[in-house]
């Protein structure tokens, strides 16, 4: 309708090699989470263009518009797991004494096979 067509949108895809830490965090990123009794689950961010490092802010979209294929890491944060509350015992408790028997039974048999002549 007389307007100027539309000139598509250019851009360049990454150069391999380039640097994606661009706003020089520290490589690595460290933080100790005492975890409560809640479940939280976290996006961490992989791309290192994340203004809310070290968790995602899904810039990593844009990224993938030029054909970088990276994304957030999803973590789940859980409380330790509570130790039992029942006495811990032995489950094996006679299987020295089997092994033994066994061992005895093996030794007769071979000295009888022997004794008879069949080795």
């Amino acid at each position: 309708m007389g307007a100027r067509g539309s000139i598509p949108e250019t851009f360049e895809p990454r150069v391999e090699g380039e640097i994606l830490n661009k706003y020089g965090h520290p490589a690595r990123a460290e933080h100790v989470i005492t975890p409560s009794m809640d479940r939280h689950k976290r996006a961490i961010c992989r791309c290192w263009r994340s203004k809310r490092m070290p968790l995602c802010d899904n810039t990593h979209q844009f990224l993938q518009l030029q054909g970088i294929k990276v994304g957030p890491v999803a973590i789940d944060i859980r409380a330790a797991p509570q130790p039992s509350r029942s006495t811990p015992r032995l489950l094996n408790v006679g299987a020295g004494r089997a092994s033994l028997a066994g061992a005895v039974v093996v030794a007769a048999c071979s000295a009888g096979a022997h004794f008879v002549g069949l080795f």
